[in-house]
Protein backbone atom coordinates (compact mmCIF):
# COMPACT_ATOMS: atom_id res chain seq x y z
CA UNK A 1 0.00 0.00 0.00
CA UNK A 2 1.46 3.31 -0.91
CA UNK A 3 1.52 6.29 1.22
CA UNK A 4 -0.81 8.24 -0.66
CA UNK A 5 -3.31 5.29 -0.76
CA UNK A 6 -2.82 5.12 2.93
CA UNK A 7 -3.32 8.76 2.95
CA UNK A 8 -6.28 8.86 1.60
CA UNK A 9 -8.18 5.81 3.42
CA UNK A 10 -7.10 7.62 6.52
CA UNK A 11 -8.62 10.83 5.18
CA UNK A 12 -12.07 9.04 4.12
CA UNK A 13 -12.60 7.44 7.40
CA UNK A 14 -10.94 10.41 9.39
CA UNK A 15 -12.24 13.34 7.68
CA UNK A 16 -10.61 15.84 11.10
CA UNK A 17 -7.24 14.19 10.98
CA UNK A 18 -4.66 16.49 10.52
CA UNK A 19 -1.49 15.57 8.35
CA UNK A 20 1.36 15.66 10.33
CA UNK A 21 3.55 18.98 10.69
CA UNK A 22 7.65 19.02 11.90
CA UNK A 23 8.12 20.93 14.67
CA UNK A 24 9.34 24.23 14.95
CA UNK A 25 13.10 24.40 15.60
CA UNK A 26 12.38 26.39 19.20
CA UNK A 27 9.73 23.66 20.09
CA UNK A 28 11.54 20.70 19.03
CA UNK A 29 15.23 22.25 21.09
CA UNK A 30 12.73 22.97 23.88
CA UNK A 31 11.58 19.45 23.57
CA UNK A 32 14.90 18.36 23.56
CA UNK A 33 16.10 20.08 26.59
CA UNK A 34 13.05 19.21 28.37
CA UNK A 35 13.36 15.41 28.24
CA UNK A 36 17.16 15.62 28.99
CA UNK A 37 16.17 17.50 31.82
CA UNK A 38 13.59 15.32 33.54
CA UNK A 39 16.94 12.70 32.50
CA UNK A 40 18.95 14.71 34.76
CA UNK A 41 16.26 14.97 37.40
CA UNK A 42 16.05 11.04 37.76
CA UNK A 43 19.51 10.80 37.71
CA UNK A 44 19.64 13.11 40.76
CA UNK A 45 17.03 11.16 42.34
CA UNK A 46 19.13 7.73 42.00
CA UNK A 47 21.77 9.43 43.12
CA UNK A 48 20.61 10.70 46.33
CA UNK A 49 18.87 7.11 47.30
CA UNK A 50 22.53 5.71 46.60
CA UNK A 51 23.89 8.56 48.95
CA UNK A 52 21.26 7.98 51.52
CA UNK A 53 22.81 3.94 51.96
CA UNK A 54 26.22 4.92 51.87
CA UNK A 55 28.35 4.31 54.80
CA UNK A 56 32.09 4.67 53.44
CA UNK A 57 33.37 8.58 53.54
CA UNK A 58 34.82 8.11 50.37
CA UNK A 59 32.03 7.16 48.20
CA UNK A 60 29.62 9.89 49.91
CA UNK A 61 32.15 12.35 48.94
CA UNK A 62 32.15 11.31 45.21
CA UNK A 63 28.06 10.57 45.48
CA UNK A 64 28.03 14.68 46.93
CA UNK A 65 30.18 15.90 43.82
CA UNK A 66 28.35 14.12 41.16
CA UNK A 67 24.72 15.26 43.03
CA UNK A 68 26.22 19.02 43.18
CA UNK A 69 27.15 18.55 39.18
CA UNK A 70 23.72 17.09 38.44
CA UNK A 71 21.85 19.52 40.18
CA UNK A 72 24.30 22.73 38.54
CA UNK A 73 23.82 21.58 34.80
CA UNK A 74 20.13 21.23 35.16
CA UNK A 75 19.52 24.88 36.41
CA UNK A 76 21.71 25.72 33.06
CA UNK A 77 19.75 23.66 31.48
CA UNK A 78 16.36 25.37 32.36
CA UNK A 79 17.31 28.78 31.70
CA UNK A 80 18.34 27.43 28.27
CA UNK A 81 14.75 26.63 28.09
CA UNK A 82 13.51 29.73 29.74
CA UNK A 83 15.70 32.02 27.24
CA UNK A 84 14.12 30.31 24.24
CA UNK A 85 11.00 30.34 25.35
CA UNK A 86 10.96 33.95 26.16
CA UNK A 87 12.95 34.78 22.96
CA UNK A 88 10.03 32.94 20.92
CA UNK A 89 6.40 35.21 21.01
CA UNK A 90 4.47 32.05 20.29
CA UNK A 91 6.20 29.98 22.92
CA UNK A 92 6.04 32.57 25.22
CA UNK A 93 2.49 33.36 24.63
CA UNK A 94 1.71 30.05 25.38
CA UNK A 95 4.02 29.49 28.51
CA UNK A 96 2.05 32.65 30.06
CA UNK A 97 -1.28 31.00 29.27
CA UNK A 98 -0.45 28.01 30.71
CA UNK A 99 1.52 29.55 34.00
CA UNK A 100 -2.20 31.41 34.51
CA UNK A 101 -4.07 28.05 35.33
CA UNK A 102 -3.45 26.96 39.41
CA UNK A 103 -1.81 24.77 40.32
CA UNK A 104 0.85 24.78 37.26
CA UNK A 105 4.51 25.98 38.20
CA UNK A 106 6.88 27.12 35.63
CA UNK A 107 8.46 23.94 35.28
CA UNK A 108 5.28 22.05 34.21
CA UNK A 109 4.34 24.87 31.78
CA UNK A 110 7.62 23.98 30.16
CA UNK A 111 7.33 20.65 29.81
CA UNK A 112 3.90 20.72 28.58
CA UNK A 113 5.12 23.24 26.07
CA UNK A 114 7.58 20.82 25.10
CA UNK A 115 5.14 17.86 25.25
CA UNK A 116 2.18 19.87 23.35
CA UNK A 117 3.31 21.96 20.97
CA UNK A 118 0.18 21.34 18.38
CA UNK A 119 -2.20 21.71 21.46
CA UNK A 120 -4.85 23.81 19.35
CA UNK A 121 -5.01 20.72 17.62
CA UNK A 122 -7.38 18.65 20.13
CA UNK A 123 -10.59 18.74 19.70
CA UNK A 124 -11.40 18.25 23.19
CA UNK A 125 -10.05 17.45 26.78
CA UNK A 126 -10.53 14.05 26.18
CA UNK A 127 -8.43 13.43 22.70
CA UNK A 128 -5.59 15.07 25.20
CA UNK A 129 -6.20 13.05 27.97
CA UNK A 130 -5.61 9.95 25.41
CA UNK A 131 -2.08 11.56 24.56
CA UNK A 132 -1.08 11.76 27.77
CA UNK A 133 -1.95 8.34 28.00
CA UNK A 134 -4.70 8.86 31.27
CA UNK A 135 -7.92 7.99 29.80
CA UNK A 136 -9.54 4.55 31.62
CA UNK A 137 -8.17 1.52 30.28
CA UNK A 138 -11.19 -1.02 29.92
CA UNK A 139 -10.36 -5.08 30.76
CA UNK A 140 -12.91 -6.80 28.74
CA UNK A 141 -11.66 -10.37 29.44
CA UNK A 142 -14.20 -11.29 31.90
CA UNK A 143 -14.44 -9.78 35.72
CA UNK A 144 -11.47 -9.14 37.38
CA UNK A 145 -13.11 -8.26 40.27
CA UNK A 146 -11.40 -5.21 40.49
CA UNK A 147 -13.06 -1.52 41.96
CA UNK A 148 -10.89 0.46 39.64
CA UNK A 149 -10.51 1.31 36.19
CA UNK A 150 -6.89 1.83 35.95
CA UNK A 151 -5.38 4.34 32.78
CA UNK A 152 -4.36 3.16 29.45
CA UNK A 153 -0.67 4.26 29.77
CA UNK A 154 0.00 4.40 26.17
CA UNK A 155 0.50 7.85 25.68
CA UNK A 156 3.59 10.45 26.44
CA UNK A 157 5.51 9.16 29.85
CA UNK A 158 6.80 12.79 29.88
CA UNK A 159 3.45 14.97 29.77
CA UNK A 160 2.06 12.28 32.41
CA UNK A 161 4.86 12.36 34.97
CA UNK A 162 4.26 16.41 34.55
CA UNK A 163 0.98 16.54 35.16
CA UNK A 164 0.36 14.19 37.95
CA UNK A 165 1.70 16.36 40.74
CA UNK A 166 -0.05 19.40 39.82
CA UNK A 167 -3.59 16.65 39.49
CA UNK A 168 -2.95 15.40 43.13
CA UNK A 169 -4.69 18.57 45.02
CA UNK A 170 -7.34 18.21 43.16
CA UNK A 171 -8.10 14.46 43.43
CA UNK A 172 -7.71 15.10 46.67
CA UNK A 173 -10.87 17.50 46.73
CA UNK A 174 -14.11 16.09 47.30
CA UNK A 175 -16.69 16.37 43.81
CA UNK A 176 -18.54 18.43 43.16
CA UNK A 177 -22.23 18.15 44.07
CA UNK A 178 -23.29 17.90 39.87
CA UNK A 179 -20.43 15.03 39.47
CA UNK A 180 -21.80 13.16 42.45
CA UNK A 181 -23.83 9.81 41.74
CA UNK A 182 -27.32 9.88 43.08
CA UNK A 183 -28.20 7.33 45.23
CA UNK A 184 -30.25 4.40 43.17
CA UNK A 185 -33.62 4.09 44.44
Amino acid sequence: MTARLMACLLQSEHPKLLPWRPLRANTEKVKELSRYADAITQDTARLKTKLEAATQPAVQRSLKRRIKAREKELLDIRKRIEVIIAGDDELSSKYDLLLSIPGLGEITCRILIAELPEIESFGDARQLAARAGVTPGHDISGNSGKTQTPITKVGSTHLRRALYLPAIPEALQPAPEELRESPQK
